[in-house]
């Protein structure tokens, strides 16, 4: 998962077009929740989305 490596840079206007496609990124892996059964429920709430 070399694209979720980045280091941290300024802010820009292409930094959220960037995440969302880091984002579609992680959902088309199409992991089921069972596989984040051992995270932190910290950890698993920043990843679920908000509605």
């Amino acid at each position: 998962m070399k694209c979720c490596e980045i280091e941290a840079g300024p802010l820009g206007l292409d930094t959220p077009l960037v995440e969302i496609g880091t984002l579609n990124t992680v959902r088309s892996l199409g992991l089921g929740e069972e596989i984040f059964g051992v995270a932190s429920d910290r950890i698993v709430a920043a990843w679920r989305p908000t509605k």
